[in-house]
């Protein structure tokens, strides 16, 4: 009986490790499943040329084809990101700048870019999603990320952690 039991229970274990928590995309690589999402660490993405990670938005089976679509969309379209949080990115750099005097002085926000180390992107659609940076104005010590809060495609709060 304790043998039956033992099989039993392996089957099943060995059933829940074979769950495909992976999934490969043909042009942004491989994701892996964290809950309900898609997390890729350290992915060179092609519109930045460098690795960050991106996480998308997704069931247990892959993520979502809305996110993915965006994702495809965000990738083509990186300026039009740039345009969308330019302006809650230079509400934080003003304050910034006038409480740090070594801060290079910027008269506009379109001055920020090529500033930025974009660290994550989390996807959920074309109008619903968040890009975390930071700058490389920020002071040395200052481990701050800014985060940007793209909502009905439209950015107009940020955050601040670190």
């Amino acid at each position: 009986m304790k043998k039956a039991i033992a099989a039993t229970i392996t089957i099943f274990l060995l059933g829940c490790t074979t769950m495909n928590d992976s999934y490969n995309h043909p042009t942004f690589g491989g994701f892996e499943l964290e809950d309900t999402d898609w997390l890729a660490s350290s992915s060179t993405v092609p519109f930045l040329g460098y690795a960050i990670d991106v996480m998308l938005e997704g069931t247990e089976e892959k993520p979502t084809d809305k996110a993915l679509k965006a994702y495809e969309t965000i990738s083509s379209n990186w300026n039009e990101t740039l345009e969308k949080i330019k302006e809650q990115a230079f509400q934080y750099y003003e304050p910034y700048a006038d409480a740090f005097p070594s801060v290079p002085k910027l008269d506009s926000a379109e001055k920020l870019w090529g500033t930025e180390k974009v660290l994550f992107i989390n996807i959920r659609s074309e109008d619903e999603y968040e890009v975390t940076m930071r700058f490389d104005w920020q002071e040395e010590e200052d481990d701050h990320q800014i985060t940007f809060y793209i909502e009905d495609g439209v950015c107009e709060t940020h955050t601040v952690d670190g």
